[in-house]
């Protein structure tokens, strides 16, 4: 991936059953001075946008780096769905360029 300015360390990607543990990890990285993309720090940015399109772009190229929490519950959802398929989109972008 090339380098360039990310407005985010890390944006979090889980299922609702596991926001507990998604708000712990928020947490510990921000306590040690790294900016994290979690859902409801941003639902204010979100508001008349077109969620779809926001989430493609916090996941796909707005973060360094992506912390998927895979549980049972995360092939369940449709948000999840879309999280997942805008990171494996840059996955593959990043290794066709290198």
């Amino acid at each position: 991936m090339s380098e360039h300015a990310f407005r985010f360390d890390f944006a979090l990607s889980f299922a609702g059953p596991n926001r507990t543990i998604a708000e712990e990890i928020r947490n510990a990285l921000n306590n040690k001075g790294l900016s994290v993309f979690y859902d409801r720090d941003f639902e204010h940015e979100m508001l008349g946008r077109d969620g779809s399109n926001y989430l493609r772009e916090i996941y796909s190229c707005a973060s360094r780096y992506c912390l998927v929490l895979l549980s049972e519950q995360y092939d369940k959802h449709e948000w999840t769905q879309l999280e997942r398929e805008s990171i494996q989109s840059r996955e593959l972008r990043s290794a066709r360029s290198a």
